[in-house]
């Protein structure tokens, strides 16, 4: 039975005048050309313009971007139509029912006159691409949910490439000390981090000489605060060092006497202590420098490749603090210009 003959109330008489045009197009343009189009897999583009100057692409668009302004019916008449010519058709329905309700509804101003008149008129074709995590706008972000409810959510990600650049300068940083690297992951929840734990065993084959081991980030936590000594250098993703730095700062006292270093795959790093700038304490003379001391002596060693004076200015500032020199961070009275002055006493004695 020909759907012809079924009654069909969703459709008025406009309507099956529009699905008159449908059909005659089809027949026209799609009937005679769908076995070549098979062979050579893929529609020509120059099908398009012909569609949009029969008001066959996007009817739905409002009027004031270059559409019809029609309701969902005619999209769903030449879905239907097309339908009847099998897998080899126009593909107008990505277009037409998916991204032009998409720019619609939640394109800008300039996004929907920019291209909404176009892609009904066929001048430009569309589709939907979907980014990889961590490549796009899916990195992070807050959505509402279909409850009405706000969400937020981020994405970890790490390439392997990074993973790889990241664990040779931990390798060789180990070289330089006790040979001992603990590489920090949550291999046992985090899929980022069971491509981090793998990477790294495969990078530890180039270092034989370094003794490696891994602990999860909450193991971690603890063990710096039971037992920090037991670390030599220690190897961890973005969020995780974050934390893990901040914790080892208050092992040692005051976040005063940490420095650090961001460290290209080159000799180029940029030195600085793990803390802020302190704009509250600015001018009063009291600020702890001895991470920014530490901070030189780290780039001697990393740009500098000067291990001898990084020993002797780490030496100087492990000195004074054995002699009772403290700031107020560390209970002391000392300020900024007698801490700067003991060090370099130090280093001249």
């Amino acid at each position: 039975m020909s759907l012809d003959n079924l009654s069909r109330t969703a459709y008025t008489d406009d309507h099956e005048a529009f699905r008159a045009t449908v059909r005659q197009f089809l027949e026209k343009e799609v009937a005679p050309n769908q076995a070549k189009w098979a062979e050579d897999g893929i529609v020509p583009k120059d099908l398009w313009p012909k569609a949009g100057e029969l008001g066959l692409l996007c009817p739905t668009v409002p009027e004031e971007y270059g559409g019809l302004g029609l309701d969902f019916g005619y999209n769903a008449i030449v879905d239907e139509e097309s339908a009847y010519y099998g897998r080899v058709t126009t593909g107008f329905s990505l277009q037409s029912d998916i991204v032009t309700n998409y720019i619609v509804r939640y394109g800008s101003e300039e996004q929907k006159k920019h291209w909404l008149p176009k892609m009904v008129s066929g001048e430009v074709v569309t589709a939907i691409a979907m980014t990889e995590p961590g490549t796009g706008s899916d990195l992070q972000g807050m959505r509402t949910t279909a409850t009405g409810e706000r969400e937020g959510y981020d994405i970890m990600a790490y390439s392997e490439s990074e993973v790889r650049r990241i664990a040779h300068v931990a390798f060789r940083a180990a070289q330089g000390r006790r040979k001992r690297l603990c590489s920090v992951d949550k291999a046992n929840v985090l899929e980022t981090s069971q491509l981090w734990r793998d990477v790294v065993i495969e990078v530890a084959a180039d270092y034989p000489d370094v003794e490696l081991s891994h602990m999860y980030v909450d193991n971690a936590a603890m063990q710096l605060v039971r037992n920090p000594g037991q670390f030599d250098v220690v190897v961890t993703g973005n969020l995780f060092g974050d934390i893990l730095s901040d914790q080892a700062s208050m092992c040692v006292g005051s976040i005063g006497l940490l420095a650090s270093a961001s460290l290209s795959e080159g000799r180029q790093g940029l030195y600085e202590p793990i803390h802020g700038s302190a704009p509250d304490i600015a001018g009063k003379g009291i600020a702890n420098p001895l991470a920014m001391i530490l901070s030189l002596a780290m780039l001697l060693r990393h740009s500098g490749g000067d291990e001898a004076s990084a020993a002797r200015i780490e030496s100087a500032v492990a000195k004074i603090l054995a002699d009772g020199c403290r700031g107020a961070d560390l209970g002391g009275s000392m300020g900024t210009a007698a801490l700067g002055d003991a060090v370099v006493a130090a280093l001249n004695g």
